[in-house]
């Protein structure tokens, strides 16, 4: 597959509005494991509609490179929540090379990076939410997402795999 999705699940197939209600629960306990299991259940299936034209009619591969793919079974929660694409893995955790910020995920480009120079792919595509921290060379094929990816955002994807 020539074509590669780098999706980051988090802010891009998620209900943040959802997401945000269920951390003003007062009895809400914010740690990692608890997120996930909150954000297992906030899939949205016509975010995961969008992401299916992207791959089976663009013949485009996915590689996760979601924070939640270190908590929870990723690949079986999407699969069970209707995508249909090619899963051609995920990124592999590796330490950061910059100055970690406010922003633990930090190191998602470094992660990213790492993949593409291990697979020597030419044609990706970073689809993320507006918060990732990006390197210079990501931001230029990066498409970012608001609160889910939106028809624009699709277009934006399609455009990028064309140049």
């Amino acid at each position: 597959m020539d074509k590669v999705l780098y999706l980051d699940v988090d802010g891009v197939l998620n209900d943040m509005a959802a997401h945000d209600d269920a951390a003003e629960d007062p009895n809400f306990q914010y740690d990692k494991p608890n997120a996930a299991i909150v954000f297992s259940h906030l899939l949205v299936g016509r975010y995961i509609g969008r992401i299916n034209l992207i791959c089976v009619d663009g013949d485009v591969g996915v590689i996760l490179c979601s924070e939640l793919r270190r908590y929870v079974p990723l690949e079986a929660l999407l699969r069970k929540s209707g995508f249909v694409g090619p899963i051609l893995g995920m990124t592999s955790v590796v330490p950061p090379t910059r100055p970690l910020g406010t922003n633990e995920r930090n190191a998602f480009s470094d992660e990213i990076e790492s993949d593409i120079k291990k697979n020597g792919y030419k044609k990706f595509v970073v689809l993320t939410s507006v918060d990732t921290l990006l390197s210079e060379e990501l931001e230029e094929r990066a498409v970012r997402c608001e609160d889910g990816i939106e028809p624009e955002d699709v277009g934006r994807v399609v455009q990028l795999f064309a140049e």
